[in-house]
């Protein structure tokens, strides 16, 4: 599937005093290469832009990076992988002074993760494609757990509360498909029995039959990824066919943004009705000591929706361009060959001291005092392919259509069934 449409467009939060003294040369660019179109159109807008806009915000406020505004592109990165190549080169060609991106989806990853390595352009992404758990790319940087780590998540999630029958309904999309393998492996490894495994073709107009294949198997739960599109269309129609006894379903990370939660909550009955029903993988945000308070002091500044708030995708986008605004600031430099080697400075260093706002970063730098970024989800640490390991929580959505933890998954338990 092809978008057929490539948006470059540039976005400055400055002030009109900083815009008019300086012109746009003298901006450090950073690129926003996340989905605008196509079935995850929704996705870039309100899980991805409005937490690299915060960041931008945060930044700027205190003078920019060494002293240069922040200016943000943003690029759509398309519908598939040759859409997300074309963009990517396009974007390159279009901006030879880019200092970094920032971005990316499972279903595209890799390829554009190839590009901007071999192009020495630093890389910020949440993409969980687990092509990247044991891939050294030294430009590339993974802030988000991966989806190795979420499939120990969704059968920790599941077990721990015996269900042990499961049915497994995941988009034949690639990057959906590829969390099932070692997800039903490890489920029934700890015995779990899945009953029925049903890829699904995304966005049609009904799903009676993979539904009533599902429930015919009598499962104690549904493991659930797709699109909303796809995901408003089912559960409509399994709220049809479940016949009053409602089964509970569990779902990835990927179900926990508004853009996904509303057009299926707005499908079912309502937000309390989806919550009732549907639960998900969410990461920790606001842990003590966090730069959570941080980010969303600086988020409602650009962004008036509440239930941003606690979305721990726009968290995640925030924590990606402070590190990489604050690694620059550590190098003196703007330019991705330079910088890069200080990004595990930003995060690893837990011996430093904890500074949880970029301005708090930068008054250690300027202090030569040694430093650890805690990001939105607490403390960091790249390990030897770029990636981090996570914590995770179920949660579920209020009548308010906000996202509340309703159980904590501990260590030990991911330990459990790992």
């Amino acid at each position: 599937m092809t978008s057929g449409a490539l948006t470059v467009a540039s976005i400055a939060f400055v002030n009109s005093t900083d815009s008019s003294a300086a012109t746009s040369k003298a901006h450090v660019q950073i690129d926003m290469f996340v989905p605008l179109t196509g079935p995850s159109g929704s996705i870039g807008l309100t899980a991805d832009v409005p937490g690299f806009l915060a960041a931008q915000q945060a930044i700027n406020s205190e003078g920019g990076i060494l002293g240069r505004q922040l200016d943000l592109i943003q690029t759509d990165l398309g519908a598939d992988p040759a859409d997300s190549v074309a963009a990517a080169r396009e974007m390159l060609a279009r901006y030879p002074k880019l200092s970094g991106v920032v971005g990316l989806t499972s279903d595209t990853a890799i390829v554009s993760a190839q590009i901007f390595n071999s192009d020495k352009m630093v890389t910020m992404t949440q993409s969980g494609t687990t092509q990247l758990d044991h891939v050294h790319y030294k430009y590339v940087f993974r802030d988000y757990p991966s989806d190795s780590s979420l499939s120990v998540a969704m059968t920790a999630a599941a077990l721990s509360q015996g269900y042990k029958r499961a049915a497994i309904l995941f988009g034949e999309n690639a990057g959906s498909q590829e969390n099932v393998a070692p997800m039903v492996k490890l489920y029934t490894s700890h015995g779990g029995k899945v009953v029925v495994n049903e890829p699904l073709p995304l966005d049609q107009t009904s799903y009676d039959t993979e539904i009533a294949k599902a429930l015919s198997s009598n499962p104690q739960v549904i493991l659930y990824e797709t699109d909303s599109q796809t995901a408003a269309t089912l559960f409509s129609e399994l709220k049809t066919l479940e016949a009053g006894k409602v089964i509970p379903v569990i779902g990835t990370s990927f179900l926990s943004n508004l853009a996904w939660l509303t057009p299926v909550a707005n499908a079912v009955g309502g937000f309390a009705k989806l919550g009732q029903e549907v639960h998900f993988l969410a990461t920790p945000t606001n842990p003590p000591n966090s730069a959570y308070p941080g980010f969303l002091a600086a988020l409602k500044k650009v962004e008036k929706h509440p239930n941003t708030y606690n979305n721990s995708y726009v968290a995640d986008n925030y924590d990606s361009v402070i590190i990489e605004a604050l690694a620059m600031d550590l190098a003196n430099s703007t330019n991705p060959q330079v910088y890069v080697k200080d990004l595990t400075k930003v995060t690893n260093n837990h011996q430093g001291k904890r500074v949880t706002t970029y301005s708090q970063g930068l008054a250690a730098i300027k202090a030569h005092e040694p430093f650890f970024y805690a990001t939105t989800m607490g403390s960091m640490y790249f390990n030897q392919y770029h990636s981090v390991i996570g914590s995770w929580d179920i949660a579920n959505t209020s009548a308010a259509g906000k996202i509340v933890t309703t159980k904590v998954i501990s260590d030990a338990t991911l330990a459990k069934y790992s």
